[in-house]
């Protein structure tokens, strides 16, 4: 839970917000990436980082898949991938995630919940199905039982029932919609060792300022920007911890 590396964190998110922001414009090459990120000043007169540095974050780009390579005119350039931009690829990216866990092996569970099975065969409509599709690595895990996921198409149900004010919403004669969720299970494991969730709902509005400037602007930021946050930082998981105590 402790932001022990909590600058180096925020020095590597800028930096490499810096290498993405550059490849908005055109597919670049190392030579022209290094030619303008190493050479660029910060406000305190020093490179934006250096070669072994943008090597490091190509690398990390291309395996999360932010960035990925390209041939231009012979050279081998990166352009933004399907993570680094949005674009109509982002609306398969349900179905590719499915199709993924299927190459590896992953199972696929139909009706997860049975709830929709347990109230059509009571001739009543439902409307809403939930599928379970998990890679192999997971499948002997208890995620979320079936009661769980009968909670959620319960907790579905509840809020579009509140959320249909009038009988022109309910009138429609047809449409369909998912609402698709994946679970990185490894972050997924980061995010609670974080304290991600309780940390997001309690943070000060000036942390939310500096993240976004440093998302919006990270040329723009100096490291008494950083020092800032990381008191601010620290601040915040102290309450959690103090809130932990007494719970």
């Amino acid at each position: 839970m402790e932001s022990y590396n909590f600058h180096q964190q925020m020095e590597k998110r800028m930096n490499q917000d810096k290498i993405l922001k550059s490849l908005q414009s055109e597919e670049k090459s190392y030579t022209q990436l290094k030619l303008e990120l190493t050479s660029k000043l910060t406000p305190e007169l020093k490179p934006a980082f250096s070669s072994a540095t943008l090597a490091k974050h190509i690398k990390e780009l291309l395996a999360t898949r932010e960035i990925e390579p390209a041939i231009q005119n012979g050279k081998r350039v990166y352009k933004l991938g399907d993570k680094g931009i949005i674009n109509l690829g982002d609306i398969m990216l349900a179905a590719n995630y499915l199709k993924n866990i299927k190459k590896r092996g992953g199972i696929i569970q139909y009706d997860y919940s049975h709830l929709e099975g347990s109230i059509v065969s009571s001739s009543l409509p439902w409307g809403i199905s939930s599928h379970l599709v998990m890679d192999n690595d997971l499948k002997n895990i208890k995620l979320l039982t079936r009661e769980d996921v009968a909670d959620i198409e319960e907790l579905i149900f509840n809020k579009i029932k509140h959320n249909i004010k009038n009988e022109k919403q309910k009138g429609i004669s047809k449409g369909n919609f998912q609402l698709g969720i994946n679970v990185d299970y490894v972050q997924l494991l980061e995010s609670i060792n974080a304290d991600s969730l309780e940390y997001y709902a309690i943070m000060s509005k000036e942390e939310g300022n500096l993240l976004s400037k440093i998302d919006d602007d990270p040329e723009s930021v100096t490291s008494e920007d950083i020092k800032r946050l990381e008191s601010l930082r620290e601040k915040t998981y102290k309450k959690i911890r103090n809130k932990n105590k007494h719970s």
